[in-house]
């Protein structure tokens, strides 16, 4: 797709999301050829505040009646579905397009990019790596419109996913893997902007001597690991939601070219980054100096 002489019409959904502030960020970073930007509302229904400079060029709209899907070049999602678009009796469609990311994805003419999980449960998604896929043949494409075929949008995948993907792809290039077993140490940004306020809270609260919040975590999280979070149904589910979309993106993007690692989520006691720790037997032996030199190589990891 070539960029037009204005640029490119771009929609983001969950513009004033962290993830959709950083990606805004990104794009006036690397020059990304926008002519207009068009955001979505935000939770609560308030028209979304600028979060882009004006006098670079880009030309903020929170009119939905003013552009229909066809206009889009690219479509980013960056926060969840809109519970609107879930309530009994009501479709996706029923909700006003640039509010239901699920629509968009059926609907866009342009490329539908979901950075973040916000497309989760609706079919069509492909999990896409980049840096990971070059050289490689046999790659899905995706399709353009609801009529094209049944790939309609990228899925970015989690940097869990990525992680684990990277060291598995690097050492089967070089080795025969018998089997996996994958610990990941998820950040409370994983959860949302509530959970990393209540890690602050926590950690304040445990120097200063006093009685620590516990309504996202259900338990003291600073300077600690939890296999599982909050004492509510719906709040203990959130890290199992983790753990069960990185199973999905694994199963998708590896595709068997690995053993499928048995995968576990910790949620730890950082704001943002992810660690992993990765266990891996081959089927022969492999000497530490070999490992290390099979994630040194430049090898293609899409395979052919």
């Amino acid at each position: 797709m070539k960029p037009p002489r204005q640029g490119f019409t771009v929609g983001v959904v969950g513009a004033v999301s962290l993830l959709g502030k950083e990606l805004l960020a990104v794009l006036k970073e690397r020059h990304f050829p926008v002519a207009r930007l068009v955001a979505a509302e935000d939770e609560e229904g308030e028209p979304a505040m600028p979060v882009v400079d004006l006098r670079e060029g880009f030309e903020p709209s929170i009119a939905e009646e003013a552009l229909d899907e066809e206009e889009f070049d690219f479509v980013f999602v960056a926060a969840p579905p809109r519970p609107s678009a879930a309530k009994p009796g009501k479709s996706p469609d029923d909700a006003p397009f640039l509010r239901s990311a699920a629509k968009l994805a059926r609907t866009a003419h342009g490329t539908v990019i979901d950075l973040g999980a916000g497309l989760a449960g609706e079919p069509g998604g492909v999990v896409r790596i980049p840096f990971l896929e070059r050289g490689r043949a046999g790659v899905p494409k995706i399709a353009q419109g609801t009529r094209a075929g049944k790939n309609r949008y990228i899925v970015s995948a989690d940097p869990a996913t990525i992680l684990v993907s990277s060291l598995l792809l690097r050492l089967a290039a070089h080795f025969t893997l018998t089997s996996a077993v994958a610990q990941v140490f998820s950040p409370a940004s994983e959860i949302g902007p509530q959970a990393v306020e209540e890690l602050q809270r926590q950690t304040a609260s445990l120097l200063s001597f006093q009685k620590v919040p516990e309504e996202v975590f259900g338990q003291q999280l600073a300077f600690n690991l939890l296999p599982r979070i909050g004492r509510g149904r719906a709040k203990g589910a959130a890290l199992a939601a983790v753990e069960n979309r990185l199973r999905e993106q694994l199963c998708s993007y590896l595709a068997g070219r690995v053993p499928m690692p048995a995968l576990r989520i910790f949620q730890a006691p950082v704001f943002h980054s992810v660690a992993l720790s990765l266990y891996v037997e081959t089927a022969k032996g492999a000497s530490v100096k070999a490992l290390t030199e099979a994630h040194e190589r430049r090898v293609d990891l899409g395979g052919g």
